[in-house]
């Protein structure tokens, strides 16, 4: 039987960055395996990945460690799809630092033959002149940009298919992105390809920030809460959840729900950066002693 499968890039993060997305995948969509390309890793956060979360984690190589990771993380996706894509039934690609799990996000496409899910957001690219309208223009031009002012923003920190649709955009988006150096491009290439219809995939489906499996918080205003789970607009329960931590509602919800508060201090770590991952773990979850011994115990607090 075929399984499913979460990739994500963790470039400089700590645990304190990853544990909600870890934990809560773990809890709510625990058939899928989750992959991470880590670069500048600590030790610390990398033993809790391996044998807390039961990650496979593989170092960046060395040849895209001079590339944006937004725009190299195609490639690395396309790789590994290439090699093992044929143990999986479907692919969700995602951002790792502002994203949950709120259920299994495949069981909402299992019914789906040959297809990519793309999220949209709660805004139009003509309203969002600082960042996706800007995006758009220096990538595409002026006129492309206006053209597609009045449509929904399509955000590339979620994206979800079966595995060969997946390999046809990974490659498309690296093809496009390999000698870029400009940030944002990376979503106006994902916005052009879509609405320009410039993608070989016949079944695209779009994800509706409001109604559809993943929510996209970042432009919207009005985010409920309901128990233990964060609503969409149409109020039910998306099973992903994005941007959250753009609303400290939904900061303050992850945290109770997804961060272990009664985390024990581990003590086998004495390099500079698992030292100084771990205290900034303890002084988020209100361990404040704990985070200052660890230091002075490791001479990092004089």
């Amino acid at each position: 039987m075929k399984k499913f499968l979460v990739m994500g890039v963790a470039k400089g993060y700590g645990w304190y960055d990853l544990e909600p997305f870890v934990t809560s995948l773990q809890k709510n969509c625990p058939t899928a395996q989750l992959v991470l390309f880590v670069d500048d890793t600590s030790n610390f956060t990398k033993d809790l990945l391996i044998y807390r979360g039961g990650v496979s984690i593989i170092n960046i190589p060395a040849e895209y460690c001079g590339i944006l990771v937004i725009n190299s993380r195609w490639k690395m996706y396309l790789d590994f799809l290439e090699q093992y894509g044929e143990e999986y039934e479907q692919v969700l690609v995602a951002d790792v630092r502002d994203v949950i799990f709120q259920s299994n996000v495949f069981e909402a496409f299992r019914n789906y033959p040959g297809y990519l899910g793309y999220a949209t957001e709660g805004q139009l690219i003509g309203n969002d002149r600082i960042f996706n309208y800007m995006w758009l223009e220096r990538g595409f031009g002026r006129a492309e940009a206006d053209k597609l002012s009045d449509k929904k923003i399509i955000c590339a920190g979620t994206v979800i298919g079966t595995v060969d649709e997946m390999k046809i955009f990974c490659r498309t988006m690296w093809n496009r992105l390999k000698n870029e150096s400009v940030w944002g491009i990376e979503q106006a290439a994902m916005n052009y390809f879509i609405y320009e219809n410039r993608l070989p995939i016949e079944n695209l489906i779009e994800i509706d920030t409001y109604s559809g499996a993943i929510l996209t918080a970042g432009f919207v205003k009005d985010n409920k809460i309901f128990g233990d789970k964060i609503l969409r607009g149409d109020g039910r329960v998306p099973a992903v959840v994005h941007q959250y931590d753009r609303h400290a509602p939904l900061v303050e919800l992850a945290d109770r729900l997804y961060r272990d508060k009664n985390f024990q201090v581990d003590e086998r770590f004495t390099d500079a950066r698992s030292i100084l991952d771990e205290a900034a773990y303890l002084l988020h979850i209100g361990r404040i002693d704990d985070a200052a011994q660890i230091c002075m115990k490791n001479s990092l607090v004089g």
